[in-house]
């Protein structure tokens, strides 16, 4: 005979051993499911972190390319009025830390006193 002498259980242990068997293996699918799930969700937040990262770190404005004439904070955002190609105002939303929002601000108080020196 082998190690496990399988004719000492009876039926209802059997049946006790393969439900447990089946239960375990049902917690650990859906620890598994749930750990595969939460994968996802951190290279998703890791991804969208490294892309602010980069959009705020190396964001640029052409103010004289899109007419620009404010520039604004509003919650998490920032808001630039400009007079689109159609000669209407426009609001431009978009997203961006403090530190970058006062870099920008910066820029276009440079690019107004600019082009009030040269009388445009």
């Amino acid at each position: 005979m082998g190690i496990f002498d399988v004719s000492v259980i009876s039926d209802n242990e059997l049946r006790a051993l393969r439900r447990d068997n089946d239960d375990q293996r049902s917690r650990l699918l859906s620890a598994q499911n749930t750990i595969e799930h939460l994968n996802v969700k951190i290279q998703e937040l890791s991804d969208k972190l490294l892309s602010l990262q980069g959009i705020d770190s190396a964001f640029a404005i052409d103010y004289s390319k899109i007419k620009a004439f404010s520039i604004e904070r509003s919650r998490d955002q920032s808001v630039i009025g400009y007079i689109g190609a159609d000669g209407f105002v426009h609001e431009w939303y978009f997203a961006c830390n403090m530190e970058t929002h006062t870099r920008l601000v910066s820029e276009f108080k440079s690019y107004k006193t600019t082009e009030k020196n040269n009388g445009s």
